[in-house]
């Protein structure tokens, strides 16, 4: 049997004062997860990853008007759930100003789902106890800030418990 593999892109997403945007999302009525994680999904045929980091942007927080810049990191992962291979590629992408995020995507908005969104700044990022994924975030993103890497850094996926 074949893996089955799901190319996903992802959006670290800075506003001018070099804060992230990170969100967590889960049923309404259940606990709130404690970890969170950038924008993005599943690449649809005929995208681009480009392409498909700006719909996912747009659906999960409503912004449409942030420039998608280069994949800057990689990372293969097996989710159970789903019973695929994730192919992530992270992209950065800038925003002129920092927003309140309103998700536009249909199916969440049909869905009884509840949203929390942050912009985290290094500072904060550095000395929380939340936990992220990807779960180098803290470590990677200051570099990130200071340079975007000429090819994309490959990333480890979260350990197994």
């Amino acid at each position: 049997m074949t893996d089955r593999i799901r190319p996903t892109a992802r959006v670290l997403l800075f506003d001018p004062d070099d804060r992230v945007l990170l969100l967590r999302t889960w049923p309404t009525g259940t606990p709130e997860p404690d970890w969170w994680y950038v924008p993005g999904g599943g690449v649809e045929a005929g995208e681009t990853h480009e392409e498909a980091a700006l719909r996912e942007l747009y659906e999960e927080t409503g912004c449409s008007d942030a420039v998608v810049g280069p994949c800057v990191w990689t990372r293969v992962r097996w989710v159970e759930r789903y019973g695929q291979h994730f192919h992530d590629r992270f992209h950065i992408a800038r925003v002129e100003r920092a927003f309140e995020p309103a998700p536009d995507d249909p199916e969440w908005r049909t869905r009884d789902v509840s949203f929390r969104f942050r912009w985290w700044s290094m500072a904060e990022l550095a000395t929380t106890s939340d936990r992220f994924d990807p779960f180098q975030m803290r470590t990677l993103l200051p570099d990130l800030v200071r340079g975007v890497p000429d090819e994309p850094v490959p990333i480890e996926p979260l350990p197994m418990a």
